[in-house]
């Protein structure tokens, strides 16, 4: 819905490149041009290529995971951050921010990068399969300028979402569950990964492994 709302059919598409396989058909499915974007797996989308494609192509919109990027997990400083929201004003951008993994964070949960709008250019989108559970397919969005059309294709297209779904998932964050949770699962996955880590040094010897938090 938030590229529906700020693209049209033919319309360009900046997305960081690896990426997540599921936004290039959703581009492909509304008839969305892609350009893609290289990004580092320290830093995530490299501004440099960005604003050199920004400079030679009428690029509409950008979707982008500041916080963990899929797969290579980076989280995007703030002077990149700082920089995209500049692009997006002086290329009159749409920022399509996917926020479904910044509550995994094993040390802290990072900061959006809507919280750096202040043209209200990012639609922010996150949700709770991620973090919560696969099945559940519940989310939210921000659209700022552009949120009273996506309420209206909201409207035709799904018409409402479960309402008993959203009031039981209100009353599991209400009543505390899902902080413990997190908690719980941030302690696991970093278990995890560091067991990963141990056992690939444990095999590459020579290759020292440096992992991400």
């Amino acid at each position: 819905m938030a590229l529906m709302a700020c693209c049209q059919r033919g319309d360009i598409v900046a997305v960081e490149s690896p990426g997540f396989y599921g936004v290039l058909q959703l581009l492909e499915r509304l008839g969305l041009q892609v350009m893609e974007i290289p990004i580092s797996t320290a830093t995530g989308m490299d501004m440099d290529a960005l604003e050199e494609s920004l400079e030679r192509w009428n690029i509409r919109a950008c979707v982008v995971s500041p916080a963990f990027t899929t797969p290579g997990g980076a989280l995007m400083p703030d002077a990149p951050r700082r920089r995209l929201m500049t692009l997006a004003e002086k290329y009159d951008l749409a920022v399509i921010e996917d926020d479904i993994y910044a509550e995994s964070g094993f040390s802290q949960v990072p900061d959006t990068l809507k919280a750096l709008d202040e043209n209200n250019r990012v639609i922010h989108c996150s949700s709770f399969s991620k973090v919560l559970s696969r099945d559940l397919r519940l989310g939210w969005i921000s659209g700022e300028r552009w949120h009273q059309r996506i309420l209206h294709l909201k409207m035709v297209t799904q018409l409402a979402s479960s309402r008993y779904l959203q009031q039981g998932v209100a009353s599991y964050i209400e009543e505390g569950e899902l902080s413990a949770h997190l908690r719980r699962q941030r302690k696991l996955q970093r278990e995890q990964r560091d067991r990963l880590l141990a056992s690939l040094q444990a095999r590459l010897p020579r290759s020292p492994i440096c992992p991400h938090t």
